[in-house]
């Protein structure tokens, strides 16, 4: 009996146990592999790096897929959280990790990009990869060197610059093979933002670097002394080449010259078109020379001009506008003959001839790589094909390639009509790319605005003058990621001209003869209706036809209150008539002298005569009423109505 009565003890105190145990609260976010690896996740064969690394390779270069590689994919994430064992178990994280943590969060598309602990800065080429201004670095350095604490004015929290980057410095010993001997090196050690902003700003050190390092190692000697510059292990040239999307070895260059190339991402772009000043005087090479380079260098058109993962290939873009044209408002859409330019670097074009190709047929294009833009509010697109592709390219010594072509837009535009036809209209050309990433390939405008969006000196719009046309960045996020975006819009006005001379004065005339009805004889009364009817007839026939070239809209335009007015005015000299009429008779009634004794006959004519009276006195009335009623509603209507907000109408509309 006691024997098994024991057990049940040793279980109520476990339960017991386990019912007071503290649950952890915290959470763990990981970011880095060197995150990862301090808590005990091996990363370099995790088959979320596996596959991201797989994922990288098809993006940059012409990647032949493997049936393993292929489900390797399908496995990958972009961030994962682990609430249970099963999850660790699932994702290869050790369990013991929520023992500690409730929750584990890894975001492995920067885990897997193996950033190191310690981001070192070695040689002015790496500081310069940065865009770090080592000049100011070491005046800094020289400067806090030479200071005393009474001298400076320069404290952080009662701390001098001199005290508080003495103590950021630490010492740090290396073997030398060459002289076999111990060297001594000072290090910058910056391990927060806190130590960062000790600097100044204008040296540009970028404190997002401690996002995915630990620690910014900053080599005096290296950057500012006259000691040998050491490179670390992953920055050797042999493991440098390696790392390339594709073989650059037929070009002849060093490992330097290829990362020269790559820090200088603008290589002098903007500055293309001024290159075309003096281009037919260089009479550039035939397409035919070409092709040998291309076969030299092994070319590969499918492969975009990134070197490395994170090597972004920016391409300027500019638009020379010859035309704008056939804006449809009940389509909301407009035509547009442009030229479209576009210039970036390829380092595997680079052939160091004395002057530049020229390839203007296709069949040498289809072997060069190019950027993939496409309109993104285009309905129709075309290029012009007489009497051939109407195209060119420019392939400079040095690997930059300019390439120009002339297409017919339909694009888009949406149209708000709130002062139509006082309104102001903003349409433009979306650019994109259909395939690349933003991280692989980056639209820009030339940066000069005169490069980026150029108007014919003649362009001349129907019905419509440009204001301004402005060149900017837009959104290109969509499903399957985000891409470069790139936007020109042209402010435009409408001319008043056209509706003028077909709106404005047609039915203002047709509302002054409309008056004419206050003018006539009483007795005429077949006049007033006719000219009120047909008047009232005209303006309808008039707003109908101006309704045909517009859209239907849920909001009032300011024409509809131009032609309500107008509507309401006209038929109100129609009342007007009625009225006259109506009182007319009133004062004709029972005008039989036979019928009525004297004092009878007196009381009539009386009220005749009054209601004659007052018949004179109301068209008197409105002879005055309408020509003061029809100024003062120009004057709202030009004053209030045709200056106010643009979109004022839509606001009203959806409140």
């Amino acid at each position: 009996m006691e024997f098994s009565f024991f057990p049940h003890w040793i279980l109520f105190f476990g339960f017991l146990f386990l019912s007071v145990a503290p649950e952890p609260v915290s959470e763990l976010t990981i970011k880095t592999a060197w995150q990862a690896e301090d808590a005990g996740i091996e990363t370099r064969n995790h088959t979320q790096c596996m596959a991201w690394q797989i994922y990288w390779k098809t993006q940059t270069r012409n990647h032949d897929l493997s049936t393993s590689d292929i489900e390797l994919l399908a496995q990958r994430r972009r961030s994962i959280s682990i609430y249970t064992w099963r999850d660790a178990s699932k994702y290869q994280i050790p369990g013991k990790l929520l023992e500690q943590y409730a929750a584990i969060h890894l975001n492995w598309d920067t885990i897997c990009r193996f950033y190191s602990r310690i981001h070192w800065f070695n040689s002015t080429q790496e500081a310069f990869r940065y865009e770090i201004k080592v000049d100011q670095f070491c005046e800094t350095l020289s400067n806090a060197s030479n200071m005393t604490v009474e001298s400076t004015d320069e404290t952080l929290n009662g701390t001098s610059l001199q005290d508080a980057l003495t103590k950021l410095m630490i010492k740090e010993t290396r073997f030398d093979a060459e002289t076999e001997q111990n060297t001594t090196s000072q290090i910058l050690l910056l391990n927060s933002t806190n130590d960062i902003e000790l600097l100044p700003k204008s040296i540009n050190l970028n404190a997002r670097l401690l996002d995915v390092h630990q620690s910014i190692a900053m080599s005096i000697g290296g950057l500012c002394g006259d000691e040998a510059q050491f490179e670390m292990p992953f920055d050797q040239d042999e493991d440098f080449f390696n790392s390339l999307a594709f073989d650059v070895s037929g070009l002849g260059w060093n490992a330097s010259q290829v990362r020269e190339f790559m820090r200088d991402e603008d290589g002098g772009l903007d500055n293309i078109m001024a290159q075309f000043e003096n281009i037919s005087d260089e009479r550039p090479f035939p397409s035919t020379q070409i092709i040998p380079w291309l076969k030299k260098v092994k070319y590969d058109q499918r492969t975009p001009p990134s070197m490395l993962p994170g090597h972004l290939v920016k391409v300027k873009i500019g638009l020379f506008v010859q035309s704008l044209s056939n804006f449809e408002l009940t389509t909301m859409d407009y035509d547009m003959d442009v030229w479209l330019r576009m210039a970036w670097r390829d380092i595997r074009m680079a052939h160091g001839l004395s002057k530049p190709i020229l390839i203007n047929e296709f069949t040498s294009l289809r072997r060069i790589w190019r950027p993939d833009p496409f309109i993104t509010n285009a309905k129709d697109a075309k290029f012009h094909p007489v009497t051939y592709l109407n195209f060119y390219m420019f392939i400079f010594p040095n690997g930059e390639i300019f390439m120009e072509i002339r297409t017919m837009l339909k694009n888009s535009c949406q149209l708000v009509f709130c002062k139509y036809p006082h309104d102001e209209q903003r349409c433009g050309v979306r650019i994109s790319s259909i395939g690349f990433t933003h991280d692989i390939v980056r639209f820009e405008w030339f940066s000069r605005k005169w490069d980026a969006i150029r108007m014919k000196t003649d362009l001349q719009l129907p019905e419509l003058f440009l204001l301004d046309h402005v060149a900017r960045n837009c959104d290109g996020r969509r499903k399957s990621g985000n891409y470069s975006c790139i936007e020109a819009s042209f402010q435009m006005k409408r001319d008043i001209g056209y509706h003028l001379a077909q709106t404005y004065v047609p039915t203002s005339i047709c509302v002054v003869f409309s008056w004419v009805g206050a003018w006539l004889p009483e007795e005429f009364v077949e006049g007033r209706i006719l000219v009120s009817l047909t008047v009232f007839l005209t303006l309808s026939a008039e707003n109908n036809a101006a309704k045909e070239a517009l859209p239907k809209v849920s909001y009032v335009k300011a024409i509809d209150l131009w032609f309500g007015f107008t509507s309401t005015f006209v038929f109100a000299t129609m009342i007007q008539a009625l009225i006259i009429i109506s009182l007319e008779n009133e004062s004709k009634k029972d005008s039989n002298e036979e019928a009525y004794g004297k004092y009878m006959l007196a009381k009539m004519l009386v009220k005749s005569h009054r209601f004659h009276k007052i018949a004179r006195d109301f068209d008197s009335f409105c002879k005055v009423m309408y020509p003061v009623t029809f100024i003062l509603f120009l004057m709202i209507y030009r004053f209030v109505i045709i200056e106010g907000e643009e979109v004022k109408c839509l606001r009203e509309d959806q409140a």
